[in-house]
């Protein structure tokens, strides 16, 4: 409950502030922290983390980079950042999704509700 609340916060955080902000920073990087939290209490193997905590770096490193010093970058350098940057923050927030699914369904409850509604809980 706590981390879909701070992940919420952190939506508000962002899109309210203007860019480069330290409100925005702020609220990116408690998106973050909440989504690492939620794959750290969901996994149930160290590969999953560390595949959590690469894609989370992965996503966060540029980010940060730019928000430092968003001058020392040239721009079809920081073109190339602002158009990845993207793509690894996706990546990153659909595997703890996956990861979250996965510890989900494999519960006892949810097992038995899948088999009764036909789906095979070996697919996930």
């Amino acid at each position: 409950m706590y981390l879909v609340v701070s992940l919420l916060t952190a939506v508000v955080l962002i899109t309210s502030s203007a860019p480069l902000s330290l409100l925005g920073t702020f609220g990116v990087f408690t998106a973050a922290l909440s989504l690492v939290v939620t794959a750290y209490t969901v996994t149930e193997r160290r590969s999953q983390l560390l595949l959590t905590a690469l894609l989370s770096a992965s996503a966060l490193l540029p980010f940060a980079w730019v928000s430092i010093d968003p001058d020392a970058l040239a721009p079809s350098f920081a073109k190339a950042i602002y158009s990845l940057n993207p793509v690894f923050w996706l990546l990153f927030t659909f595997y703890v999704g996956l990861t979250a699914f996965r510890a989900v369904s494999s519960l006892p409850v949810a097992s038995a509700a899948m088999r009764f509604m036909g789906l095979s809980t070996s697919t996930f």
